[in-house]
C-alpha cells in the first residue's frame, strides 16, 4: 500500500508504520522474549561472538516471525509453493524458484519434502526463511551435523549469519 509514495511525506500512522503493529510489543511477547533469551543464552552469545550480531536483533526477528517459535505455520510447504508458483501469476517466477530451491534443499538435507510445514507463503522454521535463504544463509549452530531451522540453536545462528552476510 505504500509503493510509489514519497517516504519523506508519509505520516507516522500510514500503512507500514511501526505504530500499526502493536501485536509485536505486548506483555506476553516481552515475557516470551525474556524466557527465550534466558533459555538460549549460550547460542545467542555464541552467535554474537562468531557473527558480530547483537542478541537483541536476533530476538527481534524470531519474535516478529514466530513469537519465539510458538507459531511456525501449519501448511505443507510443497503444497503452498506449488500453488503459489502456478496460481499467483504476478509472482509465479519467484515462487517457482522457491519451489525449485525447496526440492533441492530437501534432497541435500535428506528431508521428506511432503512433511515440512510452514506458512502459506512458503516460509518455514522458527525464523521463517524462504527456501533460497535456507540454502544461502543457514548454519549448523549446534554442531549436530544437520541444519534444522526448527531448532532454536540453528535458527539463532542462521539469523545471525543472514545479518552478517547481508552486511
Amino acid at each position: 500500500n505504500v509503493f510509489g509514495k514519497d517516504k519523506t511525506t508519509m505520516k507516522a500512522n500510514s500503512v507500514g508504520s511501526w505504530d500499526k503493529y502493536p501485536k509485536f510489543v505486548t506483555e506476553d511477547r516481552i515475557k516470551n522474549g525474556i524466557a527465550f533469551w534466558r533459555a538460549n543464552r549460550y547460542y545467542l552469545e555464541k552467535a554474537a561472538f562468531i557473527y558480530h550480531v547483537a542478541p537483541e536483533y536476533i530476538l527481534g526477528i524470531i519474535g516478529v516471525e514466530t513469537n519465539f517459535g510458538r507459531d511456525i505455520g501449519k501448511h505443507r510447504l510443497i503444497d503452498a509453493l506449488t500453488s503459489l508458483s502456478l496460481e499467483y501469476k504476478k509472482r509465479s517466477k519467484f515462487f517457482t524458484k522457491q519451489l525449485e530451491e525447496y526440492l533441492l534443499l530437501t534432497k541435500e538435507q535428506k528431508m521428506n519434502p511432503l512433511e515440512i510445514k510452514g506458512s502459506y507463503g512458503g516460509a518455514f522454521g522458527i525464523v521463517q526463511f524462504m527456501p533460497d535463504s535456507f540454502r544461502q544463509y543457514t548454519v549448523d549452530h549446534d554442531n549436530s551435523g544437520q541444519i534444522n531451522l526448527f531448532t532454536k540453536a540453528d535458527a539463532i545462528g542462521s539469523v545471525a549469519n543472514f545479518f552478517k552476510e547481508k552486511g
